[in-house]
């Protein structure tokens, strides 16, 4: 379902398994296996929907999750209960939703690094997250996100 803002990218139903299977926290090596295919495919696959989506190739599979979840090309599913972010944590999840990378938060908002690690692997425990781009997911899911204009 797609919001008025945002517009539908058309991916191969491999592309789109591949993403959701990101967004639902598997790692590569779990997506191939379940796709039946071996990771150098999974790789082209995921090179593929990063050129339909305007990715550059070099980005991280973060901001593909960004990218897909922006585009409402997930739809994701409501949780069961809201997710309280505590306060301390909550610098993070505008970042964190845009793709923005841990050294990068660290240096914007002047933070030692091993402190924004720790936030981060604690906001995704919080948030029943595996990896980086399902920790975008499930921000998104939970609503969290900052929505665009």
């Amino acid at each position: 379902m797609t919001t008025p803002h945002t517009r539908r990218i058309a991916l191969s139903n491999r592309q789109e398994d591949a993403l959701q299977a990101l967004a639902d926290g598997k790692t590569r090596a779990e997506i191939a296996h379940g796709l039946g295919i071996q990771p150098n495919s999974l790789a082209v696959y995921l090179s593929k929907a990063r050129a339909r989506l305007g990715i550059p190739v070099c980005a991280d599979t973060m901001l593909v999750a960004v990218a897909c979840m922006s585009d409402a090309i997930w739809t994701p599913p409501q949780p069961a209960e809201p997710i309280r972010v505590p306060g301390k944590l909550r610098y993070l999840i505008a970042p964190v939703s845009e793709g923005m990378q841990i050294q990068e938060i660290a240096n914007t908002r002047h933070l030692p690094y091993n402190r924004v690690i720790a936030d981060c692997k604690e906001l995704r425990r919080l948030m029943g997250a595996r990896t980086s781009p399902h920790l975008v997911a499930r921000l998104w899911q939970c609503r969290l996100a900052p929505t665009p204009p």
